[in-house]
């Protein structure tokens, strides 16, 4: 998973589409956490709360590093699997979205 995330962000940069580059701990943390964990339920509360930060000043200082919400990253992340999914596995919509960590298809 860690590798296909690596490989995503490649295709992105070279499609002019890569997020912007942060030097903030948290952010880098995070985009990290959500790269690797992503195909898991994640909250953004708790994650900013186990950071040590509020909700709302986590989400804040993530959108301004990189120019979208933490929950919008993470959305992100899971349709650009899912997408791949879909275009190269024989798996059913149900298996691809549990798979990505999206409960409803």
């Amino acid at each position: 998973m860690r590798c296909l995330s690596l490989v995503y962000r490649l295709f992105a940069l070279l499609a002019g589409q890569a997020e912007p580059i942060t030097h903030n701990p948290y952010v880098l943390q995070a985009m990290a956490y959500f790269s690797d964990q992503f195909c898991h339920p994640i909250s953004i509360s708790e994650y900013a709360a186990s950071l040590g930060l509020n909700n709302n000043y986590f989400s804040k200082l993530f959108k301004a590093e990189t120019g979208v919400t933490p929950l919008r990253y993470l959305n992100r992340l899971r349709f650009e699997k899912a997408q791949y999914l879909l275009a190269h596995s024989s798996l059913s919509i149900d298996s691809i979205a549990n798979e990505v960590g999206i409960p409803d298809t």
